[in-house]
């Protein structure tokens, strides 16, 4: 997108100028990107990228139709203070296989948060039960160590000696 602009004191926003983009393109702000920006006075090149929501791996056919209509047709209305656009040149890409690993990794981030709490209280039952169990062995274990006589032996009340008087 070639942008001109009257005042050459003016500097772009271009974080607003995202937000105007997406509101005429009727997708999210989050899904309009800058991607760079060149400057020559008081123009400016400036390339955005849109891309899916972060809880898709794609924008719908009927939407990226949308999207290109209203590009290829010049439909975007900018205020004054932005000046002039004109649209240079437009193409519609595959998305790259890191964004789609970095898709991966915010399912599986999002499902953890989800199950944060279900996976901390099984942790923590696993290892209660665990705890219980083994000190019920090694109690057992004293216990039956503890109890066993040979049949002959003398029990405590034999070994006592007889008072002298």
């Amino acid at each position: 997108m070639s942008i001109s602009t009257n005042d050459s004191k003016l500097k772009l926003n271009f974080k607003d100028l995202g937000q105007l983009i997406s509101k005429e393109l009727e997708v999210d702000n989050s899904q309009v990107r800058l991607l760079n920006v060149t400057s020559k006075g008081n123009d400016y090149l400036v390339r955005w990228g849109i891309f899916p929501t972060s809880s898709a791996s794609y924008i719908s056919n009927s939407t990226a139709l949308s999207i290109i209509l209203r590009l290829r047709d010049h439909r975007l209305q900018f205020p004054e203070r932005f000046g002039n656009y004109k649209l240079v040149e437009w193409n519609a890409e595959p998305q790259r296989k890191s964004n789609n690993i970095r898709f991966i990794l915010e399912l599986h981030r999002s499902w953890w948060l989800h199950h944060l709490l279900a996976v901390v209280l099984g942790c923590i039952i696993t290892f209660s039960l665990s705890a219980i169990g083994i000190w019920l062995v090694i109690r057992h274990r004293r216990q039956s160590v503890t109890a066993y006589e040979p049949v002959a032996s003398p029990t405590p009340e034999q070994e006592l000696q007889p008072l002298q008087t």
